[in-house]
């Protein structure tokens, strides 16, 4: 058949027929010769990156709600949430979790968001730690080879580059 599914346990069904164990399909192939399955043992490796990236922007905004509203609770996160520079910070996140699971596409799609939705450019390189925070994302420029550490905190209108020897 031109699409198998592939189940856990080896076996294939075509994708009229059902699983002998529901629950264990493990995904398509789809009919391309030399193209192998997704590997599981991947799957989880790119869902661990990516949740890493999410408990970083956990951190930020739990810090943001800290320092802005002096609270952590429900209603300083959302606060938080709501300010100016917070989409900024998701995106940055989103973005450097792309850019761990190696999804380059999906890594520029979330750069480009960054710049038109908030006036904010952070280059695809650039590293930064938990706590990193925007206050105001508007006219942010941080160069792609920048690596920043835990608890950076960022104004408007801030360009933080490289040096002419590229460092």
């Amino acid at each position: 058949p031109q699409n198998l599914l592939l189940f856990g346990n080896g076996e294939t069904a075509s994708p009229l027929s059902t699983p002998q164990e529901p629950g264990r399909a493990a995904g398509f192939a789809h009919g391309h010769p030399g193209k192998e399955p997704r590997d599981a043992r991947r799957i989880s490796w790119e869902a661990r990156e990516m949740r890493k990236s999410l408990k970083m922007l956990a951190t930020d905004i739990r810090e943001k709600a800290r320092i802005c509203y002096g609270r952590q609770d429900a209603t300083g996160i959302a606060k938080a949430l709501a300010t100016d520079g917070t989409l900024s910070m998701v995106l940055y996140r989103l973005m450097q979790g792309s850019r761990d699971v190696g999804a380059a596409p999906l890594e520029m799609v979330f750069n480009k968001l960054n710049s038109a939705l908030g006036n904010c450019i952070i280059g695809r390189g650039a590293d930064f730690g938990p706590g990193f925070i925007l206050f105001h994302s508007n006219g942010v420029v941080i160069n792609g080879k920048v690596k920043g550490g835990a608890n950076i905190h960022l104004h408007h209108e801030v360009t933080i580059g490289d040096n002419e020897h590229g460092e």
